[in-house]
């Protein structure tokens, strides 16, 4: 069953402090930051049902913007609902348009798949038996941890903990996501409470019921701020 593709547009990339949508910035000729996600999915396009992106008033040249993808993939776009909060509650605002299985992936981050588990194939593989699916990356350095999606993997692969950009204890964390996926039934209670662990509170991924899983990614690139973007770009290829 293909994948919807959730990208949430509707930051204000504060980080950047662009006058303009930060997706849209470019690292190389005909290439912004949004194009890389897209690019990442255009070898699977049969495994792609929909691409959603929530956007804001004021980013309104996103629209624009993929415009040049249209032939490709089925584009649509919502609203950020302002009664949900930060990166958590913008994917939530598509609820509505959640598909049987939905991929998200965060148009300032770049990811690099191992040959033999590309994201996109590997997410609509699992999301066949698991709720939930993380692409993550190892990590054990506190300082590291304390800036991400921070997780805990058991050896099978079951994520165990969740902990968004945790500023304490960071011990038993031993990686963090890149990307996610989940079932239909599934997307609110996750979204819910990573909207919680976003607003400090504690928060316990057991009491879900899901069955959540993951798999390793090659590199991950935080591209939202710039001493990241500016390395990025020089090795770009």
């Amino acid at each position: 069953m293909p994948l919807n593709l959730i990208l949430p547009c509707a930051g204000s990339g504060t980080r950047l402090g662009l006058a303009y949508a930060k997706e849209t910035h470019l690292i190389a000729e005909n290439t912004a930051l949004l194009d890389l996600s897209l690019r990442l999915c255009e070898p699977h396009r049969e495994k792609i049902q929909s691409i959603t992106v929530v956007l804001t008033p004021e980013k309104a040249e996103i629209v624009r913007f993929l415009d040049k993808w249209r032939k490709a993939f089925e584009i649509r776009f919502c609203y950020f609902n302002d009664l949900n909060f930060e990166w958590a509650g913008s994917i939530l605002s598509a609820e509505p348009l959640f598909a049987e299985r939905n991929l998200v992936l965060l148009p300032d981050s770049y990811l690099r798949e191992k040959a033999d588990q590309p994201i996109v194939q590997t997410m609509d593989e699992l999301l066949e038996n698991h709720d939930v699916a993380f692409a993550y990356m190892r990590e054990s350095e506190a300082e590291r941890l304390s800036t991400l999606g921070a997780l805990t993997i058991a050896a099978d692969g079951r994520v165990t903990a969740f902990c968004d950009k945790p500023d304490a204890d960071q011990r038993g964390f031993n990686g963090f996501w890149g990307a996610f996926g989940f079932r239909n039934i599934a997307g609110r209670p996750l979204l819910e409470m990573m909207t919680q662990s976003i607003r400090r509170e504690p928060v316990d991924i057991s009491t879900l019921g899901l069955d959540i899983t993951s798999f390793e990614l090659q590199g991950y690139d935080d591209l939202g701020n710039w001493p990241s973007l500016h390395s990025f770009i020089r090795n770009f290829t």
